[in-house]
């Protein structure tokens, strides 16, 4: 029996599973196996705006989705003989007149009249009990396909798969002889479309996806831009193209596939670095290398163990407490909120005090919601400051309840801040500047000085004489580099030199501990720390076509804490020089910004990514 259901965008994650289809419908988001089955966006505009009723919209879009069936009727019996629920996704709230609505209609519909049997699930009910089996593994190399196998590999966006898995599924040679390959040769000059460009399982030129060859079928995946520029494709972008695998794995049950992406190879991450980049869930006919699920899928600690989740569900009493959801009733510019989440919608509602109310009273979900209707009713402001009112808020919060004050207190764990679904899946909530803030107070309750306000210059603070430096650099810089960065903060800390950095993860945080580690000084700036004149002299950095007013706020001050990370807090105590890593030994990415600052202020950068300048470093600096 094939379960037909529908929910929230909000809820999708909830819903995956095996044998379980999910599908965004939405006319903003779909991916391009729904796209025929979202609506237009005239219709929804028009809806909206009461130029197109329910009867019309509903009319228009049936007409769409019965010409999507009637363009491709293999597709939609596929779907409902080979899956067991089928969850159609979209934005509006959960009881709204939707077309994910009469979208499971239709496809129940469709259902009776091919004889499947099948059911409409009504939205709401609990999603299937989660089926977290250990995903399959496969070891070693992949030499042979059978019918209907297909073999995933790593390649360059240009599709010179020339050796490792990529010659493997073009040459059937992983070795990097293609140079001596008549055929290979012969591909390279073929045009596009000659049956010369066919290889093996792969086709030449072809750098993404599904591909048939002579002897089998491949899948490629771009890990890198081109052939040799290694780490040059994130880990995130990595991550979306296995995501996109995995749900044309879901539609295609009928083939077993092997996914080769593994680190240690030609793509330059690790292999922990290359399992961080896998889905949460693998679909049954994928078989993944062991090496990965021994880093991905053992079960880890959690929530309460190694770590606090700052979440309204969270696992304790502490971490359900510091979420804006809680309900801790505090006192801003004379008024009485409920909860952090209640002033939050509060301060983005564009109506009168009057209006808004009711939004006082609300805590936790309802909070959300009744600010998300208020914001549709009313419309949205800016918010001047809105980061400051809200730190500033929690601040209230920790002064007003003084038993969970000694709690924080107390605790000594490192705070994250995710959700958790009912099927065990978990999701970065974002907002780390609020978890930044609660590693500050926390600081602060134990009269300790935060690390990032080492540096502040308030009246009755030292400014230290010392001569500094910059350690930064690419959040994916090599373990290699990280280990260096290590060794080199402990050294020059031992010789009395004061680290500025930023906090981020990979070379900030390698620099921090290295200096830590020798009990060296450091000045460490966050997003929030920026200063005015920081941002304003980092638009002189920006890259050609960058908008200094389209990047958020909390872009904007992570992006200016890079002046002053040269400059120091009030822009008058640069540092001796920048010591960092760039995936390009170039000016590229965030410390792209610094480079470029520095070396128009006269200031040395050595980028470990060339041999040359890390020679010079060690000798000029270190005196090796």
């Amino acid at each position: 029996m094939t379960e037909i259901t529908t929910c929230q965008i909000s809820r999708i994650e909830e819903y995956r599973g095996e044998k379980v289809l999910v599908l965004d419908v939405t006319v903003k988001s779909a991916k391009k196996n729904a796209r025929d089955l979202a609506p237009e966006w005239s219709w929804v505009r028009g809806y909206f705006d009461g130029k197109v009723s329910k009867e019309e919209y509903t009319s228009l879009y049936q007409k769409k989705i019965r010409q999507a069936r009637k363009e491709n009727p293999q597709r939609w019996e596929n779907t409902l003989r080979k899956f067991d629920r089928i969850v159609f996704a979209c934005y509006c709230k959960a009881g709204d007149f939707c077309h994910r609505i009469i979208l499971a209609a239709e496809f129940k519909a469709v259902a009776d009249e091919l004889g499947i049997p099948a059911t409409v699930i009504p939205e709401g009910s609990p999603p299937p009990p989660p089926k977290r089996n250990k995903p399959k593994t496969f070891e070693g190399m992949i030499t042979s396909l059978d019918k209907n196998e297909v073999f995933v590999f790593g390649s360059n966006e240009s599709g010179f798969h020339g050796a490792g898995s990529a010659g493997l599924a073009m040459r059937n040679d992983a070795r990097n002889t293609w140079r001596t390959d008549d055929k290979f040769q012969l591909a390279m000059k073929a045009p596009v479309g000659h049956a010369d460009r066919i290889g093996h399982w792969a086709i030449f030129g072809v750098g993404r996806g599904h591909q048939v060859g002579l002897n089998g079928e491949s899948y490629a995946i771009a890990t890198v831009t081109k052939a040799g520029a290694k780490r040059s494709r994130t880990l995130s972008e990595i991550r979306e193209q296995l995501e996109e695998l995995f749900s044309w794995a879901c539609e295609n049950q009928d083939k077993i596939i092997y996914c080769a992406i593994n680190g240690g190879g030609l793509n330059g991450y690790t292999k922990e670095e290359i399992a961080s980049a896998y889905p949460t869930h693998v679909p049954n006919n994928v078989l993944i290398p062991e090496d990965i699920y021994d880093y991905s899928y053992e079960p880890k600690t959690g929530d309460g163990v190694d770590h606090i989740n700052i979440y309204s569900k969270g696992k304790t009493e502490l971490g359900r407490w510091m979420s804006n959801f809680a309900r801790a009733p505090i006192f801003v510019d004379g008024i009485e909120f409920a909860s952090i989440e209640a002033y939050w919608y509060w301060l983005g509602v564009d109506a009168s005090a009057a209006e808004k109310m009711r939004l006082t009273r609300a805590v936790g979900f309802e909070a959300k919601q009744l600010g998300r209707e208020l914001r549709e009713k009313f419309g949205s402001c800016e918010v001047p400051n809105f980061e400051e009112k809200i730190l500033s808020a929690i601040r209230e919060k920790v002064h007003r309840y003084t038993s969970f004050a000694k709690q924080l207190k107390e605790s000594s764990l490192p705070f994250r801040h995710y959700y958790v679904f009912k099927n065990g899946f978990e999701k970065d909530a974002g907002f780390e500047w609020i978890v930044e803030f609660w590693e500050d107070l926390r600081c602060e309750l134990r009269g300790e000085v935060p690390p990032r306000r080492l540096y502040h210059g308030h009246e009755g603070s030292q400014v230290l004489d010392e001569a500094r430096y910059a350690g930064v650099g690419s959040r994916e810089t090599p373990e290699r580099i990280i280990r260096l960065m290590q060794e080199y903060a402990s050294l020059l800390a031992e010789k009395g030199m004061i680290l500025r950095s930023g906090a981020a993860k990979g070379a900030d945080t390698a620099f921090e501990i290295g200096c830590d580690a020798a009990q060296g000084q450091k000045e460490i700036f966050k997003s929030q720390d920026a200063a005015d004149w920081a941002k304003e002299l980092i638009q002189n950095y920006l890259p050609p076509g960058r908008a200094w007013r389209k990047f958020k706020p909390y872009v904007q001050g992570l992006l200016a804490r890079n002046m002053m990370q040269m400059l120091g807090f009030n822009g008058d105590t640069p540092v001796e020089f920048v010591l960092c890593w760039t995936p390009d030994g170039e000016d590229s990415g965030g410390t792209g910004y610094l480079i470029r600052a520095a070396e128009d202020h006269g200031i040395t950068v050595y980028n470990l990514r060339n041999v040359s300048e890390h020679l010079a470093f060690r000798k000029n600096i270190l005196g090796l």
